[in-house]
């Protein structure tokens, strides 16, 4: 879970995992701006925007859902 407030320039991540995000990309969904794929893999974003997609060239799907409390 990313920490809040949401105004601030950056978000970092929680309970020592992930890094710190510009808080651009958790206000508008633009989830694949993080790289969050595999070098290789294609990023989508999921159609209401609740995550993304990791593609690999094989074609085998990785899905990612986020849930942002306040």
């Amino acid at each position: 879970m990313a920490e809040l407030p949401l105004d601030s320039e950056w978000v970092t991540g929680s309970q020592g995992r992930g890094g710190a995000w510009p808080a651009r990309i958790i206000r508008t969904k633009q989830w694949c701006d993080m790289l969050p794929c595999l070098e290789g893999e294609g990023c989508d974003l999921l159609i209401n925007r609740s995550g993304w997609t990791c593609t690999q060239p094989g074609g085998r799907i990785k899905t990612t859902t986020v849930s942002i409390e306040s």
